[in-house]
This record gives structure tokens, sequence and C-alpha cells, in this order.
């Protein structure tokens, strides 16, 4: 049976937690004196078990009600046909050293051209093992990352929202978070592509690699 790859709750509540620390603090909801450095008091929040409470809710909200088509588009920047499956065989698998090109294109020759048919057949292969290590572990990284950057998105918007609001009123909030959530939002996005593009790969190389031991 395969093990649950969807088991990095963990990582995102304390992902989610730390954003909402830095949110309050700019705020100037929560006040650092006589608390030492900032993680210090972020050690004493989480110690007391409702900041991780809290985050831990609204984590699993924000992953919750996110359908896995949006949290695709906040990824790749598309609406159609945004996963690297579905350009695997005609651009991806060319640019991998582990892939054979030459023995990939006589073995599913002739390799699909049509985006929606490489996935199919991506799709196909992927479903040959379900209980293989590599291939489990680079669709949970993967799974991981594309969450993150859907959390670290939405988090970004929430700021920005309130940031208007606030000068709305007249109130004085730092624009500095905004630039750190875009750069945390760029490098998150950066990564979850990175690690689409292995788990596609991966089960591709996975593929050829049985065939030939086979």
């Amino acid at each position: 049976m395969s093990r649950n790859i969807k088991d990095y709750d963990k990582t995102l509540t304390k992902f989610v937690f730390i954003n909402l620390m830095l949110i309050l603090l700019m705020l100037s909801l929560v006040n650092i004196k006589n608390s030492g450095s900032i993680w210090d008091l972020i050690e004493k929040i989480q110690t007391s078990g409702i900041g991780l409470i809290f985050a831990s809710i609204v984590g699993l909200l924000i992953n919750g009600i996110l359908k896995t088509d949006y949290k695709n588009i906040m990824v790749f920047w598309k609406v159609k046909q945004p996963l690297p499956s579905y350009r695997v065989f005609s651009h991806l698998a060319k640019n991998d050293h582990r892939i054979d090109y030459d023995e990939l294109n006589t073995k599913y020759n002739p390799l699909p051209v049509k985006p929606e048919l490489q996935s199919k057949l991506w799709y196909k292969l992927l479903k040959k093992y379900p209980n293989d290590e590599m291939i489990l572990q680079s669709h949970r990284d993967y799974l991981m990352y594309r969450d993150l950057t859907a959390i670290s998105f939405l988090l970004s918007v929430i700021y920005l929202i309130t940031f208007i609001l606030l000068k709305m009123f007249g109130i004085d909030v730092s624009i500095l978070l905004i630039l750190v959530f875009l750069v945390e939002y760029l490098f998150l996005l950066i990564a979850a592509r990175t690690k689409a593009e292995r788990f596609v790969l991966n089960v591709i190389s996975c593929d050829l690699t049985s065939s030939v031991t086979n």
C-alpha cells in the first residue's frame, strides 16, 4: 500500500505561523518590547501552543478552500494545461541527462505531440509505480511546495488588502512586508516548478530503467 504523501501538515502550520507573526509584528499588534529577539517572541508564543493552533487552523482552511486548479494557476501562471506532464515528452525529457531520448522514442513510438495525449501517457506510466520511493518522494515534495506557494500568495493578498484598508483610514503601516512576501512567493514558485518537473521526469526515468532491468 502506498504511503501518505500529504504528511506535511506540520510544515504548512509552521510556515503559516511564522508568516502570521510577521504580519502581526508589522501591524504593531504584537508588543516585542522586553521580549528579546523576534525568535524569542515566536518561541514563547509557540510554547504556549495558542499560536500554533491558530496557525494550523488558518493553514488548513486556506489549503482546504483552494481547489487544485487554482493552486496550479498560482504556481505555473497558466489557466489551461499548466502541469509539466503536458509537455514532458516534447520538451522536458530532451533536457534530462538520465533519459535516453532515442530509447524513449523507440519505446513509445510514436511519442505523443498533443499536450493532452502527453499527459495521458505520463499518467498511465505513473500508475505503474504506486510504491516506488523515488516517485513518491518527488510527488510529495512537489505537492508540499505547491501548497506552500499557494498559501504564500494568499497571505500576500491578505496583507496587501489590510495594508490598503489601513492606509485609507490614515494608519501608517510598513510596505516592507509586501516585498518580503513577494520574494518569498517567487522563491517558493521556482521551487514548486522545479519539483514538479523533477516529479514528472522521475516517472519516465523509472519506467525506462525498469524496462532495461526487466
